[in-house]
């Protein structure tokens, strides 16, 4: 290297040999695009520089021809001292990397993925950060930091840390390069540098330098051993000639370079991938116009066009195959264009909340939790995984907008963004804090389901003149987990009996076996009954089982064969369950399953805990069983 303006990685000057892995870009490979999407739109919407105006992101497409003016070449060298290092491991992945490589390089040509946002503050703050003075601010978090979380407000779903592999997992050079328009001392200043994460190679061919290199380097402007950031006149024709310039749109903001991407052989594919991450991440935030999002030259995303953008994604779906998580976080995108329900809701401790909830076509009880300017975190939220009690199928949207809740999921979430997790935070008092406030706002969550998402149940009526004399035996008793319990006597109107089946009598006194069976038997004996149709293959031995209390069949509807089983276990070895029909003299057992499964005489509870109160929806194959009055026992 004999310019002043390349690439360098620095020794390590008896440091850590770091190798080629890096897991956190290993983390973001499975979902290369929708990570990619996730990360810098994000940024974005943590930089916005009013909230008046929404933050605009663009994704480009472009070919630089003249790879000697991003210092290709030079990085072509730390590219074979990798290999080299690689074939001496043997290790036939690496191998494969620095071989392709090389290949682009030489190749001459090298397209580049560009993912620009306007009408931010751009990567502000300090370029160099010297010892004696430490510093803070975006630029060195994104660029010169590893691990660095900086966060723009408060609120911000914290910018630059974990996330800020993503590009480097999109890149098949695993090189990226940063380009930022900010305002710095009264006046406009635009910044570049380039950074490139490969690992520990020898320096003695390249610098001629007696030592290991650092597993990261960066391109710029070099002096005394350090790489700067280049400024203004300074920087590469094509870094400035790729980012669009916008009508009424201010152009402050940043644009990361993305050289040779994964997955962008077929354009078009590319690009319906990530109108389809974007749409499964951020269509709350594009509806309440917190950004917008262009793709390539022709395509804008904003709050008039986010639905037919979502109906796009919807006819494609089957082509696009999208993994389990984008999947999932499509549910939540539908029931934000589908809801049946929306509003706002003020939680004590956690601020106002808007909320989306569908019922149409919802396949399971599901919500799902965003915050702060509108991206999707999880779908599988603590305390909010369960729902017990007479509830339809749900799905529903909130998002936390406010600094105080948004403060309090920050501390929770993982540095994927995508989970919440208690232990993250190890101060024990703290700890304990967040997870009471966190209850509250579970506890109203469900509260608003139950609100929306109960089932109606007609022809009944509520007696709480008479509570006082039935609470005992009604399944009202204080639940250790605050469920839903119901508290009035509840008497349906008289249902007459249909006839018996003679032979019928198994299991009458709790001694023989649950199930099918085509004999009558010996009148004399009790055990495997006769002449029930239909009662299915399996058998269950009744012979220790054991009463369950505060038995409660909620049916969902008059006509319904299914029904909300509610239930207390009376221990932990008894875990599964049997519904028989009871008779004047006698008791037959009851078909049923859960979830579509196959029909049979009982059904586990598993991970019961003693005194606990249980709720299993049920379907039952012959809706005149929810008739009789049924008895409850759980057998081993």
């Amino acid at each position: 290297m004999t310019d002043s303006i390349g690439w360098r990685f620095p020794p390590q000057n008896g440091g850590v040999e770091q190798g080629f892995n890096d897991s956190a870009i290993d983390h973001f490979k499975g979902e290369r695009i929708s990570a990619l999407v996730r990360e810098t739109i994000q940024n974005a919407l943590d930089a916005r520089s009013s909230d008046a105006e929404p933050a605009v992101v663009q994704f480009t497409l472009d070919t630089l021809s003249d790879i000697a003016d991003a210092g290709f070449l030079d990085l072509r060298q730390y590219f074979s001292a990798g290999l080299e290092i690689e074939r001496l491991h043997r290790h036939d992945y690496n191998v494969g990397f620095y071989e392709r490589a090389i290949a682009q390089v030489d190749d001459g040509v090298v397209k580049v993925l560009g993912v620009h946002d306007y009408n931010t503050t751009g990567l502000v703050g300090p370029t160099e950060n010297p010892p004696g003075h430490p510093a803070v601010g975006a630029w060195l978090a994104l660029v010169k930091g590893a691990g660095i979380t900086h966060k723009a407000s408060a609120g911000a779903l914290g910018s630059f840390g974990h996330g800020s592999r993503a590009p480097f997992a999109m890149s098949e050079l695993r090189t990226v390069f940063y380009f930022s328009r900010i305002d710095a001392d009264d006046r406009h200043e635009v910044r570049f540098q380039g950074k490139s994460i490969l690992q520990s190679v020898p320096l003695v061919d390249i610098t001629n330098e007696e030592q290991w290199s650092q597993s990261t380097g960066y391109y710029g402007a070099y002096d005394a051993g350090k790489c700067h950031a280049l400024l203004d006149g300074a920087i590469p024709a094509w870094a400035t000639s790729f980012r669009r310039e916008h009508e009424g749109v201010d152009p402050r903001g940043t644009s990361v370079y993305i050289p040779e991407p994964y997955d962008v052989h077929d354009e078009g594919e590319f690009w319906a991938q990530v109108r389809l991450a974007v749409v499964a991440n951020f269509y709350y935030a594009i509806l309440a116009k917190h950004v917008v999002v262009l793709l390539g030259e022709d395509v804008r995303i904003d709050a008039t066009t986010v639905e037919d953008a979502f109906d796009s994604v919807m006819e494609q779906l089957s082509d696009l195959n999208p993994n389990d998580k984008v999947s999932e976080r499509l549910k939540s995108a539908l029931t934000v264009r589908h809801a049946e329900s929306a509003g706002e809701r003020d939680i004590d401790g956690v601020g106002v909340v808007k909320y989306y909830l569908r019922l149409n076509d919802a396949q399971e009880r599901r919500v799902g939790i965003a915050r702060g300017n509108g991206m999707l975190i999880t779908r599988r939220p603590e305390m909010l995984r369960r729902f017990d009690g007479p509830l339809k199928q749900f799905d529903l949207f909130v998002c936390v907008s406010s600094k105080e809740g948004s403060e309090l999921l920050r501390s929770l979430e993982n540095p994927a963004h995508d989970a919440f997790d208690f232990d993250r935070i190890d101060d024990k008092a703290q700890r304990t804090a967040a997870r009471a406030q966190y209850a509250r706002f579970a506890k109203a969550v469900k509260d608003l389901v139950a609100e929306l998402a109960t089932i109606e149940m007609a022809d009944e009526q509520v007696l709480t003149e008479l509570d006082e004399f039935f609470h005992a035996n009604n399944g009202a008793e204080a639940d250790p987990e605050g469920r839903e319990r119901g508290r009035g006597l509840r008497i349906s109107p008289p249902r007459h009996r249909r006839p018996r089946s003679k032979g019928a009598e198994s299991g009458a006194d709790g001694s023989g076996d649950v199930g099918g069976g085509t004999g009558g038997g010996d009148s004399r004996r009790k055990g495997r009954g006769g002449n029930i149709p239909d009662r299915g293959t399996d058998s269950v031995s009744l012979k220790n089982a054991v009463p369950v209390r505060n038995l409660r069949v909620v049916r969902d509807s008059a006509a319904a064969p299914t029904a909300t089983v509610s239930f207390t276990t009376p221990d932990t070895r008894h875990q599964r369950l049997v519904l028989l029909r009871s008779g004047e003299r006698n008791t037959e057992p009851v078909l049923l399953r859960v979830d579509d499964g196959e029909w049979q005489s009982a059904v586990a509870i598993e991970n019961s805990s003693v005194n606990e109160r249980r709720h299993v929806r049920i379907e039952f194959k012959d809706p005149e069983d929810l008739v009789f009055a049924l008895e409850g026992r759980l057998a081993e």
